[in-house]
């Protein structure tokens, strides 16, 4: 068996994710987390449904970020999501779920492919949420709802970051992924220097990330649609936690508070895991906006059962992956791998 095969990842994945689990659960204590989801009680069932629907939503926004010659099936995109949870927050800005992600599906395209629609799935994740985080800052802000100052300042902060990620897409279109592989091939330290192959890679990648706009307009309305669907999903977990904690629950205040804490999970996404970071942010948001401060603590407790709860979800998934038991998320481990090397035209 190589070393570096899928099944030992996963089972590295796996071992990470238990760890991040542990470290989740000892910094807000099992404690807690029993007597809110006890306080909570059954309207908790809806908070699962609504992020399995999200995720759905998700998966469909990547499956679209795939060129038609080497699309995924949509149910194991869906389950590479759910498993991807168990370790989405062991590294800053997620990084460790899109890994995991990339090694689950290394079987089914292409790796520069695969490579392409993690990279334009995720941009345009980013995207969306601030599109979409934008547009609900700008209900509180012209419906008064909030002090003029607090609803103003989340509205700038809102453009800004929809215009700092717009600005990140001519990036994308730059060929920057060749020309960084490009200066790493002339350092002096061997172990920086790319592969022939992982340069073929760097250049496949800046193609399909300049030209998948212009080629295939189509897909990529989908997944922008899908991806502000899987938004504006998350957007109902909030007033649900609201309205159970009998707080207001109005369109101002709900768009509000889902615009206010999407913008410091954004600002947070720098820092692995942000347990803790999160809970106290949203603290301080519900006082800034004259709630009640342990309302905003309370609320993102939740969140965090729903995380555990799909982080434990997401290690069950990895751990039956690792033993090769799941037929329809990977093929058997006997099989032989499909070569895709000399695949690098993705033009349908």
């Amino acid at each position: 068996m190589k070393f570096f095969s899928r099944k030992t990842i996963n089972l590295l994945f796996l071992a990470v994710g238990l760890s991040a689990l542990v470290l989740l659960i000892r910094e807000v204590t099992l404690a807690r987390l029993v007597d809110q989801l006890l306080a909570f009680g059954t309207v908790f069932l809806l908070v699962l449904l609504i992020e399995i629907l999200s995720n759905i939503a998700a998966s469909t926004g990547w499956y679209y970020a795939f060129i038609p010659r080497y699309k995924v099936r949509l149910s194991k995109l869906v389950l590479t999501n759910f498993a991807s949870l168990a370790v989405a927050g062991a590294l800053p800005t997620g990084q460790a779920g899109e890994l995991a992600k990339g090694n689950l599906v290394r079987d089914e395209a292409p790796p520069a492919e695969i490579i392409s629609s993690l990279l334009v799935y995720n941009y345009l994740h980013i995207l969306t949420t601030s599109l979409v985080v934008a547009g609900l800052a700008a209900i509180p802000f012209w419906a008064g709802t909030f002090d003029y100052t607090v609803s103003l300042t989340v509205l700038i902060i809102s453009i800004l970051v929809l215009a700092s990620t717009a600005f990140l897409g001519i990036f994308l279109r730059l060929g920057l992924l060749q020309k960084i592989f490009s200066w790493l091939e002339h350092q002096p330290l061997k172990i920086l220097r790319p592969s022939q192959k992982s340069l073929q890679g760097a250049v496949t990648v800046d193609e399909r990330l300049k030209y998948f706009a212009s080629d295939y307009p189509g897909n990529l309305l989908k997944s922008v649609v899908w991806l502000i669907i899987d938004r504006l999903i998350q957007v109902a977990e909030v007033w649900i936690i609201l309205y159970k904690l009998e707080l207001p629950s109005s369109i101002p205040v709900v768009a509000m508070v889902f615009a206010a804490t999407s913008l410091a999970n954004y600002l947070l996404m720098v820092l692995p895991a942000r347990e803790g970071f999160l809970e106290g942010s949203t603290y301080l948001i519900f006082g800034a906006l004259g709630m009640n401060p342990a309302d905003g603590f309370s609320m993102e407790i939740i969140r965090r059962i729903r995380k555990i709860f799909f982080q434990i979800s997401g290690l069950v998934l990895l751990a039956l992956i690792a033993k090769g038991k799941t037929s329809s998320m990977t093929k058997k481990l006997t099989e032989p791998e499909t070569d895709y090397s000399t695949k690098t035209n993705f033009k349908a």
